[in-house]
C-alpha cells in the first residue's frame, strides 16, 4: 500500500511527462536500493548506471562499499567490495575527467551554482511539499490555492502566512516520525535504514547548498522520506504497546559505532518522560486499549469530515474540467487500496478491528488530497502543446535545413527525430542584449527564433536567470524588431504561447564609389630665388 500510495505523488507523475533527468535517476535508485536489500553484488552495477544519469549517482556506490564493508566477515570480501566499488566510479572519473578537459568558461554548469548562496532552509521546505504537504491538504488550503489563485506577489504572500502554522505543523511531526525511525532502526541494527541515510544526507546537501534549487530536485528521495516517517511511526507505536524495558535498553540493541554505550544512556534518559507515561497504561491494558480505542475514532471522525470538503471541492467543475483524464487515477489508487486492505484482512483470518478501518480512512484521505495536486500538474493531458505545434509550422513552412532556436528543443525534437540537428538552444548564443543575440543568429545562419511564455513570462525562475531569457523579453510583444520580422503566435492558452519571429536576411556590404580620378594639368612648382637679400 505504501509504494502504490508514493508511485501516484504528483511530482513523480509530473516528471514522466518531460525529458528531465530525474525518472532516469529515480528508477537507477529505486533498482540499487532493490539489489542491496536483497544483498546482490549487482547493486554496484546499478549505482554504476546511476552516475552515468546525475553526480548524485555516486552516493550510491558509497552506501554499497560501507554496508559492504559493515557484513563482511574476511579481508577477502572487503578488499572484493573496495575493487567493485573503484570499478562503478570509473564511469563518473571519466565524466569529471571529460568536464575538467573539456571546461568552457563561458557555458552554464551546476558547479556555478555553488559558492555563493544556500537554499538549505528553502529545499528543507520543498522536502515537505514534495511528501507529507501532498498527502494532507488542509481545506483553506485548496480554496485559497487551487480554486481562488492569488493574482499577485502580496496575495501569495498572504496566503503563505495563513497557511504557514499548518505547514509547521506538518513538518514538525514529519521530522518527529523521521527523527523516531532513524533513531529505532539504528538501535535496532537495520542496516537499511543506514543505507538509506548514508544517500538521502549527502543529496541533501548537494542540492541545499547550491544557490538554485526546485521542489524536482526532492522527488528522487522524497520516497525515502516517507519510508523513514512510515517506519518511524511503526516503531513507537510497537514501542507503546511493549512492556516497560530496563534503563539499559532492549536485548536487540547492539553496538554499532564507538561509544554506543553512552549514546544509548542519554537516550534512555531523553525517553524516561515518555516511559513514565508509557508504563502505567501498559500494565493497565483495559485503560490503554480504551485510549488506543478513543483516539482511533477521533481519527475516523476527523478523516470523515474531512473527506466531506474534499470530495465537495473535487467534483466542482473548475477542479474536475481541468484534469478529466486523471479523474480514473483515484479510482486505481482506491482500488489498490482496498486490495491491499483486503489482503491483510485475509490474512487476519476476516478479523476486522478497528485499527484497519482507521487506516482504510487515512489513505483514502491521503489519495484523495493528492489528487488536487495531480489535476495542477498534468492539466488536461496537453502539457507543453505549442511546442508541438512550434514543431508542426515548422515542418510544414521552413526551407530543409533553415535553423531554428528555441528554450527546449529537446521537447521539439521528439515529436520528430529529422529536425534535431537545425535545433539551436536560446541559452547558447551569445552576447548580453538583443543586437549581440542577432549578430549572434546572422554568424550562425539562424532564420527563426521563438520566445515561449513558459520560461519567458517568469522573470524570477532559476532557468530564466540561467539561460539570460531577459536578453529577448523584448520578444513577448508580437511586432517587429529590428530584422526580426513578427511571423505567428501558436498560442495553446492565454498563459501557454510562443511568439515565431524570422531573421530577415542580412544586406550586402554597400561599397562606397568614389569618383574617378581626373588629370589635372600639372604646374611647375616654382624654383626658390637664388637672390640672396
Amino acid at each position: 500500500m505504501f509504494a502504490a500510495l508514493t508511485i501516484i505523488n504528483p511530482w513523480v507523475l509530473d516528471a514522466l511527462v518531460h525529458p528531465v533527468a530525474e525518472t532516469t535517476l529515480l528508477f537507477f535508485i529505486l533498482l540499487s536500493f532493490w539489489l542491496l536489500f536483497r544483498r546482490s553484488r549487482w547493486a554496484y552495477l546499478a549505482a554504476s548506471l546511476a552516475t552515468m544519469t546525475r553526480y548524485e549517482g555516486a552516493a550510491l556506490i558509497m552506501v554499497a562499499f560501507v554496508w559492504d564493508q559493515i557484513e563482511a566477515k574476511t579481508v577477502r570480501q572487503r578488499l572484493l567490495s573496495l575493487v567493485l566499488s573503484v570499478a562503478a566510479s570509473i564511469p563518473l572519473a571519466l565524466w569529471m575527467w571529460g568536464t575538467y578537459a573539456y571546461w568552457d568558461p563561458t557555458a552554464s554548469h551546476y558547479l556555478r551554482h555553488y559558492g555563493y548562496r544556500t537554499c538549505i532552509k528553502k529545499y528543507w521546505g520543498y522536502l515537505w511539499q514534495v511528501t507529507l504537504l501532498n498527502w494532507f491538504r488542509w481545506p483553506i488550503e485548496i480554496k485559497r490555492y487551487f480554486l481562488d489563485r492569488p493574482d499577485t506577489p502580496a496575495e501569495l504572500q498572504e496566503m503563505i502566512a495563513e497557511l504557514k502554522p499548518w505547514y509547521l505543523t506538518v513538518k514538525i511531526v514529519g521530522s518527529v516520525a523521521v527523527l523516531s525511525g532513524i533513531v529505532f532502526g539504528l538501535r535496532r541494527r537495520r542496516w537499511e535504514i543506514l543505507g538509506l541515510l548514508l544517500f538521502i544526507v549527502p543529496f541533501f546537501f548537494v542540492h541545499s547548498l547550491r544557490a538554485r534549487t526546485q521542489p524536482r530536485y526532492c522527488m528522487p528521495v522524497g520516497w525515502i522520506v516517507l519510508l523513514l516517517c512510515w517506519y518511524g511511526l511503526q516503531q513507537v507505536w510497537l514501542w507503546l504497546n511493549a512492556s516497560s524495558s530496563p534503563p539499559g535498553g532492549s536485548s536487540d540493541s547492539v553496538p554499532i559505532v564507538r561509544g554506543w554505550d553512552q549514546i544509548k544512556a542519554r537516550l534512555c534518559r531523553c525517553l524516561d518522560g515518555l516511559r513514565s507515561l508509557r508504563d502505567p497504561l501498559c500494565r493497565h491494558p483495559i485503560a490503554f486499549t480504551a485510549v488506543v480505542s478513543a483516539g482511533q475514532v477521533v481519527i475516523i471522525v476527523t478523516a470523515i469530515l474531512w473527506l466531506q470538503v474534499l470530495l465537495g471541492y473535487l467534483v466542482m467543475p473548475l477542479v474536475a474540467g481541468r484534469s478529466p483524464r486523471s479523474a480514473p487515477l483515484v479510482y486505481a489508487a482506491m482500488a489498490m487500496v482496498f486490495v491491499g486492505l483486503g489482503v491483510d484482512l485475509f490474512v487476519r483470518r476476516w478479523r476486522i478491528h478497528l485499527g484497519m478501518i482507521t487506516a482504510a480512512f487515512v489513505m483514502t484521505l491521503i489519495v484523495m488530497s493528492n489528487q488536487f495536486l495531480v489535476i495542477y500538474k498534468l492539466g488536461d493531458g496537453q502539457s507543453d502543446k505549442e511546442f508541438r505545434m512550434l514543431t508542426d509550422w515548422y515542418l510544414e513552412n521552413a526551407k530543409p535545413g533553415e535553423k531554428l532556436v528555441t528554450t527546449l528543443p529537446q521537447i521539439v525534437s521528439l515529436y520528430d527525430q529529422s529536425i534535431e540537428p537545425y535545433l539551436v538552444r536560446t541559452s547558447s548564443l551569445q552576447g548580453e542584449t538583443l543586437e549581440d543575440v542577432i549578430r549572434d543568429c546572422y554568424r550562425q545562419n539562424i532564420i527563426y527564433l521563438a520566445w515561449d511564455s513558459r520560461i519567458g513570462l517568469f522573470k524570477k525562475d532559476a532557468y530564466y536567470l540561467k539561460w539570460r531569457m531577459g536578453r529577448i523579453a523584448e520578444l513577448q510583444s508580437r511586432r517587429d524588431y529590428g530584422p526580426l520580422e513578427f511571423v505567428t503566435q501558436l498560442k495553446h492558452t492565454d498563459r501557454r504561447y510562443i511568439n515565431l519571429y524570422r531573421l530577415r536576411p542580412q544586406p550586402a556590404p554597400r561599397l562606397i564609389e568614389t569618383p574617378p580620378n581626373r588629370r589635372t594639368p600639372l604646374t611647375p612648382t616654382p624654383r626658390p630665388s637664388r637672390r640672396y637679400p
